[in-house]
């Protein structure tokens, strides 16, 4: 419910309730459902106000944005119809660690949630997922640039006609809306290797989704901290703990 509540912060109590006992949440293998009251109440426990909460920007569910969505989704459902195609998709997640009575670390991504300088990001984590046949990641120090993001994409798009595809299939890497992913560097990638970069309208997470999720199991199983033992043991601790999660947890299915 409290992760509901901040991907949703404008979701009614109502709208809760039937979330949680669908069969797409957690409560639906159990015979007894929880009551919208029940909701309320916790909510109202937690100090959580749905009706005034507020953790995007408002126009994030314009009727222009609502509108661009399903002009996306129809653009995709073409190039899905089309033959001799690979659909990727593309993101990155930048570590930062963090000093004081504790050492830890916080993964910086969306704005509203963390936002900090790029001298302050340690280590940055690139992904590119591809259904059904797996994911490439690199790992860079420090905050990546488009220099190192296009460097990643040449990489990858080489691998992935060495080993996935033919040359002559169309590749279409769908990716976010960051900065990064707009400089000359990446253009010149993209003439280079002969692939079409896709962005998804923004604030529409859920269109990059085989990526977003590949990241968020991988971030859970990296909240461990290294202790006392220095950013050099904590970054390594990450790595390790985001190869064994990519292999024995984020497989084809």
């Amino acid at each position: 419910m409290i992760v509901l509540v901040l991907d949703f912060p404008t979701l009614s109590a109502e709208s809760i309730a039937k979330y949680i006992n669908s069969r797409y949440g957690p409560n639906n293998n159990y015979s007894s459902t929880i009551s919208t009251r029940t909701v309320q109440r916790y909510l109202k426990k937690l100090k959580f106000n749905v009706k005034k909460a507020s953790f995007a920007p408002p126009n994030r569910n314009s009727i222009g944005l609502r509108i661009y969505r399903v002009a996306w989704c129809k653009i995709i459902d073409d190039i899905l119809q089309t033959e001799n195609v690979l659909i990727a998709f593309a993101d990155e997640a930048s570590v930062t660690t963090c000093e004081g009575r504790k050492y830890g670390r916080a993964f910086a991504a969306i704005t509203p949630v963390l936002n900090i300088p790029l001298s302050k990001i340690t280590m940055t984590i690139v992904a590119m997922v591809i259904p059904c046949y797996g994911v490439l990641y690199k790992f860079i120090d420090g905050a990546c640039n488009g220099k190192e993001y296009a460097k990643f994409i040449r990489e990858a798009i080489y691998f992935v006609r060495k080993y996935v595809c033919n040359k002559d299939t169309e590749i279409v890497v769908i990716e976010d809306n960051c900065p990064i992913h707009s400089t000359k560097d990446v253009e010149d990638v993209i003439d280079e290797t002969k692939i079409a970069l896709l962005p998804i309208v923004p604030y529409s997470p859920c269109l990059n989704e085989c990526v977003e999720g590949y990241f968020g199991l991988s971030k859970a199983n990296s909240m461990s901290t290294s202790g006392k033992n220095g950013e050099i043991a904590i970054k390594k601790e990450i790595e390790s703990n985001w190869v064994l999660t990519t292999n024995r947890t984020f497989n084809e299915e």
